[in-house]
């Protein structure tokens, strides 16, 4: 991505996460909640709606992952990168950023970032396996699940699905659920081809109140407002 005049924006909750670099420039020119973000970062789920912005023209380049497999690549936790962009020179690999910002081209970049991430791939878990599994169930039902039907589904604990998200995922199952639903109704809402109320009918909220509080818990704006602001170009993201 290449962006050429200055802008705020305003990022709302997803399942994102990954790694990213600002390319053709000295030093950062992105600030999120107002905060200096790495040229090189990695970054975790966000649980809530945040902003970012940026200055001056640059290019971006990064990848997007699976929300379970950063404890499979970093054989870390990934409740320590939620809500986080952690410096990748300073607390992962110190010539990684240097490396793929100096590269000639995109298509030297990528390999170099698959090289990385290939060496650095652990062993896939049957804990991995599991959150993968959870992860398809809860998104093959457009999030209307509980964390007792996946109990039910996979015969296991609320504690041990509790546990497995915190360590895979970065976030609870219910907020992942929580999370998901409101994707399926950010959609239906960007389509603009079903009212609010059939929205929230369809998705099984308890009511309309409840659907927009939701919806602006996880992305600041009430759906009327998503829908004026909406852009089709950045799924993720409002200007």
């Amino acid at each position: 991505m290449t962006t050429t005049t200055a802008a705020v924006f305003h990022a709302y909750v997803d399942h994102s996460l990954g790694i990213s670099f600002q390319v053709g420039c000295n030093q950062s020119v992105l600030l999120h909640n107002n905060t200096l973000i790495p040229i090189g970062m990695l970054h975790g789920l966000n649980t809530v709606p945040s902003t970012v912005q940026y200055n001056c023209s640059f290019s971006s380049f990064g990848l997007v992952f699976y929300p379970h497999v950063i404890k499979e690549i970093f054989g870390m936790d990934a409740c320590h990168f939620t809500n986080a962009q952690i410096s990748i020179e300073d607390h992962i690999e110190p010539f990684l950023t240097e490396e793929v910002v100096t590269a000639a081209n995109s298509r030297k970049r990528i390999e170099i970032i698959t090289a990385y991430l290939l060496n650095k791939l652990n062993k896939k878990t049957a804990q991995g396996a599991l959150a993968k599994n959870f992860i398809h169930y809860i998104q093959s039902n457009a999030g209307i699940v509980t964390v007792k039907d996946l109990v039910s589904a996979f015969n296991t604990t609320e504690r041990q699905i509790e546990r497995l998200f915190k360590e895979q995922v970065g976030v609870t199952p219910r907020h992942f659920i929580k999370t998901e639903r409101f994707q399926k109704a950010l959609q239906q809402i960007a389509a603009n081809t079903t009212s609010l109320t059939e929205i929230a009918y369809s998705l099984q909220y308890a009511d309309q109140s409840h659907f927009i509080r939701h919806v602006r818990q996880l992305s600041g704006l009430s759906p009327k407002q998503l829908q004026k602001k909406y852009q089709k170009t950045a799924i993720n993201i409002i200007l």
